[in-house]
């Protein structure tokens, strides 16, 4: 009855993403966002979808700010009761989906030589908590992910500044 259950849920899934590809390609627009997406390291078929789907079109917030405050990925500082000297953390208010994906896209783009990986070295040099600076890489993805739809331009590494650059 397990197996059966597992294979009957696996089904669902691989009708779900086939049904999401046929939406995508159903228009010229949504493709085009959707293969954009996936020129930026460390977003591929499932976080492009997912942040297409769950938060609709990226260009709608006016400030990259914005953005990160709604998905939930924009720090957060006490400054009032006893914890006032406490660390900064993710504020966790938004989409928890987009943030449990953005969490797997900046693994991957914390993996290969990429600006993010060179953003990510250079804050755990200066001290970072290994997931704090994991943190501003998901930041980091989502903003780049806007700016490319905003600029409507393919992932340039070149237009990603990395702190060593702008030191």
């Amino acid at each position: 009855v397990r197996t059966r259950m597992i294979r009957h849920a696996k089904k669902a899934v691989e009708e779900l993403d086939e049904a999401i590809l046929i939406l995508i390609r159903s228009e010229d627009a949504l493709r085009k966002d959707y293969q954009r997406l996936q020129t930026i390291p460390g977003v591929g078929p499932v976080l492009a979808a997912t942040l297409m789907g769950e938060l609709g079109d990226l260009r709608a917030f006016e400030h990259p700010k914005q953005l990160a405050h709604f998905v939930g990925v924009a720090p957060v500082v006490h400054t009032s009761g006893t914890s006032v000297d406490g660390r900064p953390h993710m504020s966790k208010r938004g989409n928890s989906r987009v943030r449990h994906m953005l969490y797997m896209g900046a693994m991957a783009a914390i993996q290969s030589n990429t600006p993010f990986k060179k953003t990510y070295e250079h804050l755990l040099h200066e001290g970072k908590a290994p997931m704090s600076a994991l943190g501003a890489i998901m930041r980091k993805l989502l903003i780049v992910a806007r700016g490319v739809l905003v600029h409507e331009e393919d992932y340039n590494p070149d237009r990603v500044s990395t702190p060593a650059e702008s030191e």
